[in-house]
């Protein structure tokens, strides 16, 4: 199937939503219950952990040690075309840190009107980092969005026991997605 038709699926959103999340000047989506914004020390504790700062950052509150965060980054400070990202984000998505294996492939969406491939990962993290003795297993979907030439990435990161419950409220927030 060609990759920039009208047979690109759009994510309906299947929970209520709450708020609108209007961190980024670049966009805005809906947040559905029970999720946060980011406040100041959870974006300089993301700073400090990855060496970036989101555009924008949600969380649900803990069922146990580890919390599940939704973030918005702009990953590559270079304008792509279509074409290009056609070809990079299934690649991209493939990459992965060493410990993680995919377990969805690469899936054509659109997102705000804008074309989109979501995948998932799962792999193991040290627990210490959560303060856990041994390892934690931790499960990511990624949403790879082009927009105006450049990309985005969404992510839901969290841990992989509970991240298919929460699989709904990221489909929320990007079938109520909307581009600045």
């Amino acid at each position: 199937m060609p990759l920039f038709t009208s047979k690109r699926k759009i994510i309906a959103p299947p929970l209520p939503v709450d708020y609108w999340c209007q961190l980024s000047p670049e966009f805005v989506f809906g947040v559905p219950f029970g999720w946060t914004d980011f406040n100041e020390s959870q974006f300089a504790e993301w700073w400090q952990r990855n060496g970036r700062r989101p555009l924008a950052g949600v969380y649900v509150e803990r069922l146990g040690p580890l919390s599940t965060v939704v973030t918005m980054e702009r990953p590559v400070d270079q304008a792509v075309n279509k074409k290009q990202f056609s070809v990079q984000a299934p690649q991209a998505s493939r990459e992965l840190p060493e410990g993680m294996r995919l377990v969805q492939n690469p899936v054509s969406r659109v997102v705000g009107g804008a074309p989109a491939f979501i995948s998932r990962a799962e792999g193991l993290e040290a627990g210490e980092e959560y303060g856990m003795t041994g390892p934690v297993v931790r499960a990511t979907t990624v949403a790879l969005a082009l927009n105006r030439n450049w990309i985005y990435s969404i992510s839901m990161i969290g841990p992989a026991d509970q991240h298919q419950a929460y699989l709904p409220a990221l489909d929320t927030m990007l079938g109520t997605w909307r581009w600045a």
